[in-house]
């Protein structure tokens, strides 16, 4: 294990060394090890003031090194400071860019990416649009970034490996086993690394996933892409600190127009009228970012494909679905069949993956 990742790791972790002060160290003491161990005197040299220094002498003793250079070792955490050319060049442009980075997985932060953020509580019109639109911008080549939490976040995730895309989660922690919030996406975060993906913070491992760190999150998640997409926000919701960070970093913000009748659209409606770019398509993406559709997507996209092992009375309902939600007493007045036998060829049609019942006895085809 390279040495400067567990020293930095030390360094990183005393709460009141931004990046501001690590960046100090380092132009001052360079090797992070003699960071680690400088005395006080070594530490004011650099520009740290006395009262910090003399704390964080004291909060190195404290540091157990062996803990954390297993964690680093086992989970192959690795580090990038924002001296090295291979650091982020379009993170590397923002005010105050992270001096540190670490990530597990296979460096594509380079490539085409897009930012993708929205509400914890989805509706079924924001998975509809998370599903095809970051569905096939994965597959023209974008790389998704966001933010691995509950909602749009956790969905752009999974449906860019769906699409065996490329992603990278950036946390407001550390991104060891044990500390990735929620819990509930570790596993998810695994998934991304070993798909060729990546999961980076700014955060040395251990680092509890405190309310503060988010906003901080949020302005790697921007900065490391070309354009930010809002899929579904409230006027409240934090994704909207995203997208003021990427129009003070000079970046293309996009929306998800949505009905005037919720409030999970008030916030994306709003951007829009303020002059984000609305997005009704992969294409109004995928212009954004200056990249070629993989196909020519348009209304044969989702056409009807009948599968070959299907009953009459499954096709004549699978026609008449599409992926605007239909009531089964609406599906069983349509297709003039009682609504129990409807209901046992939905069954079927569910699980054989063709339809989806969204809540609400409400059907839509996949």
């Amino acid at each position: 294990m390279d040495l400067s990742t567990l020293f930095w790791s030390a360094v990183a972790s005393f709460p009141k060394f931004g990046s501001v002060s690590l960046e100090k160290l380092a132009n001052s003491l360079f090797d992070p090890e003699k960071i680690f161990k400088a005395n006080k005197s070594a530490l004011i040299l650099a520009g740290i003031d006395e009262a910090k220094a003399s704390e964080f002498i004291a909060f190195r003793a404290t540091i157990n090194l062996t803990r954390l250079e297993k964690t680093i070792a086992t989970e192959n955490i690795q580090l990038i400071t924002k001296n090295q050319a291979e650091y982020p060049t379009l993170l590397k442009t923002i005010s105050q860019p992270p001096f540190l980075l670490f990530y597990q997985g296979t460096p594509c932060w380079q490539e085409v990416c897009l930012a993708v953020v929205g509400a914890r509580k989805y509706s079924h019109y924001g998975q509809l649009a998370v599903e095809r639109l970051i569905g096939e911008t994965a597959q023209a080549g974008a790389v998704i970034v966001s933010g691995l939490a509950y909602g749009i976040d956790t969905l752009a995730h999974q449906t860019t490996l769906q699409n065996k895309g490329k992603t990278i989660a950036v946390l407001g922690c550390g991104i060891n086993q044990t500390t990735i919030y929620p819990a509930t996406n570790r596993h998810l975060a695994k998934s991304i690394v070993e798909h060729g993906g990546m999961v980076i913070s700014e955060f040395p491992p251990f680092t509890a996933p405190l309310r503060h760190h988010f906003p901080l999150r949020n302005r790697i998640i921007s900065g490391l892409s070309i354009a930010t997409i809002i899929i579904e926000a409230s006027r409240k919701s934090g994704s909207l600190i995203t997208a003021n960070l990427a129009l003070e970093q000079g970046r293309e913000v996009l929306a998800v127009p949505g009905s005037i009748f919720t409030d999970q659209s008030s916030g994306t409606n709003m951007l829009i009228k303020q002059g984000a770019t609305p997005v009704t398509s992969s294409e109004d993406i995928l212009a954004a970012l200056d990249l070629s559709p993989m196909n020519q997507y348009s209304d044969s996209h989702i056409a009807l494909t009948m599968p070959e092992d299907l009953s009459e009375e499954e096709q004549t309902i699978l026609t008449i679905l599409s992926q605007e939600p239909l009531h089964i007493d609406l599906i069983s007045t349509q297709v003039s069949l009682p609504t129990g036998q409807v209901g046992s060829a939905l069954t079927l049609l569910e699980i054989k993956s063709l339809v989806r019942n969204i809540g609400g006895m409400q059907f839509i085809r996949i």
